[in-house]
């Protein structure tokens, strides 16, 4: 979650209106100018189905129970191919867009 350019597509029609909540505070802090080194959307409304294979999520009780998940996982690191550095920017801006998000959501 922390690399320099995360990309997180929505993957459940389930969350898509929390999805699509996460896109609008990124493009609000974006706009005020609150988000650091931001060249590029971490969330892309690009659906991905997700297919649970091979690889085992510490969420997959709770959404096999059906318990609301909300699945924020870097799409390259679901394909093994994320092997980089932590960007302290991203984490920043991460970490800015989840706390608004969170605030949002329990104001509600």
């Amino acid at each position: 979650m922390g690399n320099r350019k995360p990309k997180f597509t929505n993957h459940f029609v389930e969350t898509k209106a929390d999805f699509d909540h996460l896109m609008s505070i990124e493009r609000r802090l974006k706009k005020e100018n609150l988000l650091s080194k931001h060249d590029q959307n971490y969330f892309i409304s690009d659906e991905n189905p997700f297919k649970w294979g091979d690889r085992y999520f510490d969420h997959y009780p709770f959404y096999s129970k059906l318990v609301p998940t909300l699945h924020l996982v870097d799409d390259r690191l679901l394909t093994g191919g994320l092997r980089v550095a932590l960007d302290d920017a991203a984490m920043s801006n991460m970490n800015a867009i989840i706390c608004v998000f969170l605030a949002e959501y329990l104001c509600q």
